[in-house]
């Protein structure tokens, strides 16, 4: 015979659980997802640059020193054509990175802010109302209890100590408190002293929220020469660059002028999958979308990454 079957405190426990459960569910889902996030970005740093990646660079930087030219800059779609086909697995990841950056901001506004029986403190105040609960049903079915344990373990033998302790639990007897009695006892601060970690939390990771899918042009903007008229297109100088600037993504990286794009490093793809089916499976969880709406989503983004991510043969492997 165990706990359960005797049910000495009744459905309180389970209230208990239940009501500490859903005020730590932001905290739970804040963590897990920033705990994944440090592994996305430790991942972009086992990165390995391809050939193809490091002729283009070659080409962009060096190339024009062979001729003399060594104070002309690369043309701006130049460098961002080859920029974002060295990067186009860190590129792939700014959907999902900024998806997961709004999700974050959501987690620290509803752990900063009151929202009835959810919030911590008030679950943490109500403890005491019910364990006071718990005891007082255990007091109220004690014959019952008692009965059902000595049918399965033998009479019960009464000791000095086991009297003391009910003559105590007598003199003091159990008072319950409610939720808005507990909460009255809690401690307040000014509301600016609540919003300041939330908002500075929340500047810090905005800042980055973008940060995966602009990279690319954040590395170029130091080759911009503001009064420059001419620049090195990787074949000659010219006035301005002609070739197409391709978009970031995998699919259209592979029209990229300047360099042959295959497919994205597994590491990144396997990061990016994660941080997918992390922030479906947390948006679930907190409603903000349903169960079925978050399923079907996630296997259009895998049908999606199925098509886009073919595998090609390359020549020079």
């Amino acid at each position: 015979m165990t706990r359960q079957d005797v049910s000495p405190f009744g459905p309180h426990p389970r209230l208990l659980i239940g009501s500490l459960s859903r005020a730590l569910d932001p905290g739970r889902a804040l963590s897990r997802l920033l705990g994944l996030a440090g592994e996305v970005v430790n991942a972009t740093d086992k990165v390995a640059l391809g050939r193809e990646c490091g002729r283009g660079l070659v080409r962009m930087q060096y190339c024009s020193h062979c001729r003399g030219l060594t104070l002309i800059r690369p043309c701006t779609g130049l460098c961002v054509n080859i920029m974002r086909g060295c990067l186009v697995g860190v590129s792939e990841l700014g959907g999902p990175w900024t998806s997961s950056v709004v999700l974050l901001q959501r987690l620290a506004t509803m752990l900063a802010t009151s929202s009835s029986h959810n919030t911590m403190e008030l679950a943490l105040l109500s403890v005491r109302s019910h364990v006071n609960d718990a005891m007082l049903h255990a007091q109220l079915h004690g014959p019952r209890i008692t009965a059902t344990v000595e049918k399965v373990c033998g009479p019960q033998i009464v000791t000095h100590e086991a009297v003391a302790a009910d003559a105590v639990s007598v003199t003091f007897g159990v008072t319950s408190m409610t939720s808005s009695q507990a909460s009255s006892f809690g401690p307040e601060f000014p509301q600016d002293t609540e919003l300041a970690p939330r908002r500075e939390f929340e500047g810090s990771i905005q800042r980055y929220q973008w940060f995966f899918s602009e990279l690319p042009e954040m590395l170029c903007e130091s080759e911009i020469e503001v009064d420059q008229h001419t620049c090195w297109s990787g074949q000659d100088v010219v006035e301005s660059y002609t070739s197409p600037v391709v978009d970031g993504s995998l699919t259209a990286q592979r029209e990229n002028p300047e360099m042959a794009v295959r497919n994205t490093d597994t590491g990144l793809q396997g990061a990016k999958r994660r941080l997918e089916q992390l922030t479906q499976e947390l948006l679930v969880e907190l409603g903000v979308v349903s169960r079925g709406r978050g399923k079907q989503e996630e296997e259009g983004a895998s049908g999606h990454r199925e098509r886009g991510s073919g595998k090609h043969c390359d020549d020079e492997d």
